[in-house]
């Protein structure tokens, strides 16, 4: 998406503009399959942070704490499958 500001002439019913629709060219889209790589990815990278806190919460002896990030790595492990409640 390309925007324009009216920066010579400001007035409060100019704003940021627009020189194309709101989407961008077919082009510039990533593919479903990159969409769901990239979906993937991000969530295998949670479930390990998620896990990593858990460890730390865990050590430090905040079970509650613990407990909650072991729910959010069994959801995100689940998510990751494809299986969500």
């Amino acid at each position: 998406m390309t925007v324009v500001l009216a920066l010579d002439n400001p007035s409060p019913e100019s704003g940021p503009r627009s020189t194309e629709h709101d989407h961008p060219p077919m082009a510039e889209r990533p593919s479903r399959a990159a969409l769901v790589d990239l979906r993937a990815d991000r969530l295998s990278y949670m479930a390990d942070m998620i896990n990593e806190l858990q460890v730390m919460a865990h050590e430090t002896q905040c079970h509650t704490l613990a407990g909650i990030l072991r729910l959010a790595h069994a959801e995100a492990r689940q998510q990751m499958q494809g299986r969500s409640p």
